[in-house]
């Protein structure tokens, strides 16, 4: 586990994630996708499922910056 520092106040940022929608009770971690979306009707992408890496954010408890990383999706 990798310990992220704030930048801006030199102290240990808490490690979380920010739900990418909710249904019901159902969060889902937000997710970041190599390349370039393919359109569909209605609105809707269809994203290729190589290179997708789920996003871990860190807080900083003193200033609250928050700080993405990609991390592989397991």
């Amino acid at each position: 586990m990798r310990e992220v520092i704030c930048h801006d106040c030199d102290v240990a940022m808490s490690k979380g994630f920010m739900p990418e929608h909710v249904t019901g009770l159902l969060q889902q971690q937000t997710r970041w996708y190599d390349g370039e979306p393919t359109a569909r009707r209605m609105g809707t992408a269809i994203f290729s499922n190589q290179g997708v890496y789920l996003l871990t954010t860190y807080r900083c408890r003193d200033c609250g910056q928050l700080k993405s990383y990609a991390d592989p999706e397991e």
